[in-house]
């Protein structure tokens, strides 16, 4: 197999599709909708890239920041984790989380949620520190660290509904409404002003962990959020579980973007099989070169020991009863040739 794609039989594609460096939590901007122009964004320090036409081959592209924000831990692993990126106005606007010391808080270090900016999608991205709201911010604690009931957050998905107002969807660490922080992932949503780069209103909780598939190694775990919107219906996908373990995705559904949201009652939508574990993260479903939608996502070849590496497959919506809405599936994880191409 090759070291920087996947092997294939034409004129389908195999996965991984990348397998020359892992490529965990994948981000992939199709560029301008044009459908030829795609990039990868993945967790790892200053946040590895990889660029495509067809979503089969990609290459090295460097890493979206020069150097690890100002803001963040100055040595040893900062979580620089799950990068995600939108385009604005010949901008590029791109969310990732980043770890910094707050030694009169508990606990004492926090997982926040950094922006940078880009002329070009491929960077180099300049870092506008974490994500706060216009005015009344909380002092020494911007609102992308936390709030007075919450504390932390990690892997900013961003999402445009159709009357142009913005949300930044992430998973909260901490439950702190106690007086106590106390470990509760758990998915939620941030609107966000016109420029994409601030706050205009306060964190909502959207739901927690509650499946049985959902349970991570301390805590029931949902995070890495990924909204899409069909038929008038908003589809939050997630994964849950462990990322170093049992780890999967599902989703669900709202009426608008802030909730009320119900779990499809036939999550997981996709889990590990005997060749590939560990699959998740993926981001929200892009359209491919001849059409169709296909999801971007990671996962480990055979062994939990193995990197997780980038992985594509088909996102088909499946007709439900009638009158009922339709239910998002995903064609894997895949490990085998498959005959068709993106």
């Amino acid at each position: 197999m090759s070291a920087t794609s996947a092997s294939v039989t034409a004129p389908g594609y195999q996965n991984a599709v990348y397998e020359s460096a892992p490529a965990p939590d994948p981000f992939v901007l199709d560029n301008g909708d044009a459908h030829n122009d795609y990039w990868a964004f993945s967790t790892g320090d200053r946040f590895p890239i990889l660029h495509s036409s067809d979503l089969v081959h990609w290459v090295s592209a460097g890493t979206a920041m020069s150097s690890r924000p100002s803001w963040v831990l100055r040595s040893g692993d900062w979580h620089p984790w799950s990068p995600s990126v939108v385009a604005l106005g010949g901008r590029f606007v791109m969310y990732y989380t980043g770890l910094v010391a707050t030694p009169r808080q508990t606990p004492n270090l926090t997982n926040c949620i950094g922006i940078a900016t880009a002329s070009n999608p491929g960077g180099p991205y300049v870092d506008h520190g974490p994500l706060d709201l216009i005015a009344g911010a909380t002092p020494g604690r911007p609102l992308g660290c936390g709030d007075a009931s919450s504390q932390g957050n990690i892997d900013p998905a961003p999402f445009i509904d159709d009357d142009g107002q913005a949300y930044l969807y992430v998973s909260t660490d901490f439950d702190c409404s106690s007086g106590i922080c106390k470990l509760q992932p758990t998915i939620s949503a941030i609107p966000l002003a016109a420029d994409l780069l601030h706050a205009i209103g306060p964190r909502v909780p959207l739901f927690s962990g509650s499946q049985p598939w959902e349970q991570g190694p301390a805590a029931p775990t949902v995070e890495g959020p990924a909204m899409v919107k069909h038929d008038g219906l908003y589809y939050l996908l997630y994964s849950g579980g462990n990322w170093q373990g049992s780890y999967a995705m599902g989703y669900a559904t709202a009426p608008t973007p802030l909730g009320p949201f119900t779990k499809h009652a036939g999550n997981p939508i996709m889990s590990a099989t005997s060749s590939v574990l560990s699959p998740g993260g993926g981001g929200s479903p892009l359209t491919g070169p001849r059409g169709g939608l296909w999801i971007a996502y990671h996962g480990r070849d055979w062994s939990y020991a193995n990197p997780r590496t980038l992985r594509i497959d088909p996102f088909p919506w499946q007709a439900s009863a009638p009158g009922e809405p339709d239910i998002a599936a995903i064609a894997g994880p895949t490990s085998d040739p498959q005959p068709t191409v993106p």
